[in-house]
């Protein structure tokens, strides 16, 4: 995001090879395609007429879809208190101008592949280990994004709660390893059954599902 031209083509140039590269020449045109194509990092530019990167970011900050992608300030300001109140209201990195082109492409490699970490490390808590289903945990962020664009929209929901009778008695007599094999059997019966319907199949805890 950048509403000098020579900047765009020198970063888009320098970043191209490796990534696709999505261009804002204006605060609000940023701001469309932050919500519009998710992009996993931004270079913001500080200095803009209207709206600053400062502006940018706070408004970035406050929405729900684009508060996570991460920032990183380009600019030409060289105040050590312009960049601290530009870390304070959230950007991860800020590059100078003018810049270095290894430093641009080795701090937009490095913020690439720690949010790709962390977005695996988030996807592994949210799998429940047994069956492979989504968990309880992704059951609460799932319904409530659910919950809400159907008040919005109108739209009829449906929730069904599936709990194995006396199941404890199966895993005492049985024991737990064959248990075990029950549930990821069952998860699998369940899971093929959903197929037919639209939305998720989760594993709620225990022996209990949710869709």
């Amino acid at each position: 995001v950048d509403d000098d031209p020579a900047n765009i083509r020198l970063l888009s140039s320098l970043l191209r090879e490796k990534y696709k590269i999505l261009v804002a020449k204006s605060a609000a045109n940023a701001l469309l395609i932050a919500r519009e194509k998710k992009p996993d990092l931004i270079l913001l530019d500080v200095v803009m007429p209207k709206e600053t990167g400062f502006d940018v970011i706070k408004k970035l900050k406050s929405l729900t879809e684009t508060k996570h992608i991460p920032v990183i300030f380009i600019t030409g300001l060289g105040c050590t208190e312009d960049e601290e109140y530009g870390l304070r209201l959230g950007a991860c990195d800020y590059i100078h101008k003018p810049f270095h082109n290894g430093i641009v492409k080795a701090r937009v490699k490095n913020h690439l592949e720690s949010e790709r970490h962390k977005r695996l490390i988030e996807e592994l808590a949210h799998i429940d280990v047994l069956t492979e289903l989504p968990n309880r945990r992704k059951w609460n962020v799932e319904s409530e994004l659910v919950w809400r664009s159907a008040t919005e929209s109108g739209d009829t929901l449906a929730v069904g709660l599936i709990d194995v009778d006396h199941f404890k008695n199966y895993n005492d007599y049985y024991g737990h390893s064959p248990g075990d094999v029950a549930l990821i059997n069952l998860s699998q019966v369940l899971k093929r059954t959903m197929q037919r319907f639209v939305g998720n199949l989760f594993r709620f805890g225990g022996e209990e599902f949710i869709f």
